[in-house]
C-alpha cells in the first residue's frame, strides 16, 4: 500500500519541482505560480457551485433540464480543483479542460427555464375542438 501512495505522490512532487524550476528560470517568485491559479480556481469553483445547484434541481424536478449542462459544469469544477492544486502542470491540465471541454453553455439553459415548466402552464380549452366527453346521452326530439 505505501508503494501505491508513493506512485501517486511522484507526479505531484515533480510538478512542484517543475514549477519552482520554471519560476527560477523566469526570475519570478514561485508563489506567483502557486497563488494565482489557486485564486482563479476558487473563483471558478464558487461560480460553478451555484450553476450545479440550479442544474441538479432542474433535473431532479423533471423540468426538462439538460444532463449535458450538468456534465459540462462538473468538468469545470474538476478544472477548478486542478487549478487549486499547487503546480504548473495541474494548472495547465485545468486550463486545457476549460478550453477543450464539451458541454452545454449556461445561457442555453437559463434562457429556456425563465418561464414556468410546461406541465404547470394552463392551456385554455377551445370549445370548437372535437373533444370526446364521456357520459350518458339521451336524444330528445323537440321538433
Amino acid at each position: 500500500m505505501p508503494i501505491f501512495i508513493i506512485w501517486l505522490l511522484i507526479p505531484w512532487a515533480l510538478d512542484i519541482w517543475l514549477t519552482v524550476m520554471l519560476a527560477d528560470t523566469l526570475d519570478i517568485s514561485a508563489w506567483f505560480f502557486f497563488v494565482m491559479p489557486a485564486l482563479a480556481g476558487f473563483v471558478l469553483l464558487a461560480w460553478e457551485w451555484r450553476r450545479i445547484q440550479t442544474y441538479w434541481q432542474t433535473l431532479r424536478r423533471f423540468e426538462g433540464g439538460s444532463l449535458w449542462a450538468l456534465l459540462g459544469s462538473i468538468r469545470r469544477v474538476l478544472a477548478a480543483f486542478l487549478l487549486i492544486l499547487p503546480g504548473i502542470g495541474s494548472a495547465c491540465i485545468g486550463v486545457l479542460l476549460l478550453l477543450f471541454g464539451c458541454g452545454a453553455t449556461t445561457t442555453d439553459f437559463s434562457s429556456r427555464h425563465q418561464t414556468s415548466p410546461p406541465y404547470r402552464e394552463r392551456y385554455p380549452r377551445d370549445s370548437s375542438s372535437a373533444e370526446t366527453i364521456e357520459g350518458e346521452f339521451r336524444r330528445t326530439d323537440d321538433r
